[in-house]
């Protein structure tokens, strides 16, 4: 079905005199909405790696400080508070559900509450976001389909 839509793009692209770049453009878009490997950052495939190897687990959860103190050089400076964490955690999530896992950043999170942080819901699960009882159920449902689930070595 891809192959079709492409040419089927490609055919409408021409037709509208774009360029031949703006049609692979678009083709690369098909491909990673229909399953292809999502390019993460290179700080989101670090965390990923060492996420996933916590699942399946009964207790996989981690803060944010200790996965800040895991994280190697060059990324030594990110701490816990650190937007590119929060952007690489939110990178997980999209690539986790393009491929059709729960989103594996559900196991990250605050030290106080023991639920994810405030930009996790609204990423995650953007239906419930903004009304705190259903985010809490929502990612209470997503962290038991992680506690099971296994990872692929790259998404």
């Amino acid at each position: 079905h891809v192959g079709m839509w492409v040419q089927i793009v490609m055919m409408c692209c021409e037709a509208l005199g774009r360029s031949l770049l703006f049609s692979l453009a678009f083709s690369l878009h098909l491909h990673e909405r229909v399953g292809m490997r999502t390019p993460m950052s290179p700080l989101a495939d670090v965390v990923y790696a060492i996420l996933r190897q916590r699942v399946p687990s009964p207790r996989p959860q981690l803060t944010y400080e200790e996965l800040a103190g895991q994280l190697p050089l060059p990324f030594a400076d990110v701490v816990a508070h650190d937007s590119r964490l929060w952007a690489a955690l939110g990178e997980i999530v999209h690539a986790c559900h393009a491929h059709g896992l729960p989103a594996l950043s559900a196991i990250v999170v605050r030290a106080a509450e023991g639920t994810p942080g405030a930009g996790y819901f609204p990423v995650a699960h953007p239906k419930e976001a903004g009304d705190r009882m259903h985010e809490i159920v929502a990612w209470g449902n997503e962290i038991q389909k992680v506690m099971k689930s296994t990872y692929p070595p790259t998404l």
